[in-house]
């Protein structure tokens, strides 16, 4: 029944331990899918500079996303949503794969190798020392830097801000670009609905810009589900190529 289910996952996770509802959960697990969800569109268009396919890129995120989520949630009892970083896909499609010419599959398994490496050491929990040698202000400044590139990203993607030679970035015909007023109305509503204590404001402020993107552009999804070929969204690493500087 649905009491026993309840009863189930409140022990399991400690729900009412840490002063939270059932409810609460779900609804902040969609918001959180929600507002992560942007991921999925802006991570293909990062590696498809490193030559990968978008839908599969896009597959092989979802899966990754998935899988670390469920690791943190059910090994961890943690409720965080985990994803490939943006700075990282980052170094990987332009200074990996294209300033330094390096293969993608050569670049994946640098990505292994650091991945590995972290997982060694959070395991040794040397990673807590390592943190802690970090100075406070440069782990504040990572966060802002890195809210401040999605930020940006946003503000590109919907034409808030443009590309220009002599100042790099400037203004962009706002008034006349309905995919950028509804972004700014949208963003309005959201802190007004937090400002004033709504719960789902960001819930409902990421639904009512949706609808209105679409409702503008004509634009409808022409399908709820799309099964992915999962047996070509993962290419193997190169270990072989691998080097540090000129020592190979």
């Amino acid at each position: 029944s649905r009491r026993r289910i309840a009863r189930a996952l409140d022990s399991f996770f400690k729900v009412s331990e840490r002063g939270s509802t059932i409810a609460t959960e779900l609804r902040a697990g969609l918001v959180t899918f929600l507002t992560m969800s942007y991921i999925l569109l802006v991570n293909p268009q990062i590696l498809e500079n490193a030559g990968l396919d978008k839908e599969r890129t896009a597959t092989a995120t979802a899966v990754c996303s998935a899988i670390a989520t469920l690791i943190t949630g059910l090994l961890g009892n943690l409720p965080f949503g985990l994803s490939p970083g943006v700075g990282v896909n980052t170094l990987f499609a332009l200074t990996q794969v294209k300033i330094m010419g390096h293969k993608p599959e050569t670049a994946f398994a640098w990505c292994l190798v650091a991945s590995a490496t972290l997982a060694v050491l959070a395991s040794c929990r040397l990673l807590n020392v390592v943190m802690a040698v970090v100075p406070g202000e440069i782990k504040q400044g990572t966060v802002v830097g890195m809210g401040l590139l999605l930020a940006f990203i946003g503000l590109k993607d919907c034409g808030i801000v443009v590309a220009n030679e002599e100042t790099l970035v400037m203004l962009g015909p706002v008034f006349s670009n309905w995919h950028a007023l509804i972004c700014i109305v949208e963003g309005l509503v959201i802190a007004t609905l937090m400002h004033h204590g709504v719960k789902t404001g960001v819930l409902l402020g990421i639904v009512g810009g949706t609808l209105a993107c679409w409702i503008s552009q004509q634009s409808w999804p022409h399908q709820l589900v799309h099964l992915p070929d999962f047996a070509t969204c993962f290419r193997m690493p190169n270990f072989q190529e691998l080097s540090w500087g000129n020592v190979h």
